[in-house]
């Protein structure tokens, strides 16, 4: 997506002012696509336009270290947890959003709808969705 996240003190928090947000669902809409990615003023993936970014290689999940954009939502904190509960290694990282591109699964999360696979990101489709599906099942058990 072209509509970056700005680096902020408030980072992490859920706070009143979404406009970046509108900004990137609005040009959701505009693309004709159900969801996307925002990246930072960097560059650095931050999450999407209203959900947390979850990626995996191997057993290790992969999200978006928040300390300088983005909402840590409490499914997030929930997923982080559970997946480490369930042997997954989990790692806050800041990275381009090309790091993605060799993963082997992606899902977002909130609160709302809880953990969902992403079928396709740029070109590549995905349907290995063991993590999102374990760590689904975990806490609705």
């Amino acid at each position: 997506m072209k509509q970056r996240v700005g680096l902020s003190p408030l980072a992490g928090l859920k706070h009143l002012n979404r406009l970046e947000q509108v900004l990137l669902k609005s040009e959701v809409e505009t693309l004709g696509v159900d969801d996307g990615i925002a990246c930072d003023m960097n560059g650095h993936l931050v999450e999407t336009s209203a959900s947390n970014l979850f990626w995996r290689k191997d057993r290790t999940l992969f999200t978006p270290v928040l300390d300088n954009a983005g909402v840590a939502g409490t499914m997030r904190a929930r997923v982080i947890e559970t997946a480490k509960l369930l042997g997954y290694k989990v790692i806050e990282c800041r990275e381009q959003a090309s790091v993605i591109d060799g993963s082997d699964e992606i899902f977002i999360t909130n609160a709302v709808m809880g953990l969902v696979p992403v079928r396709q990101y740029h070109n590549k489709n995905y349907n290995d969705f063991e993590a999102c599906r374990a760590i689904t099942l975990r806490l609705t058990a």
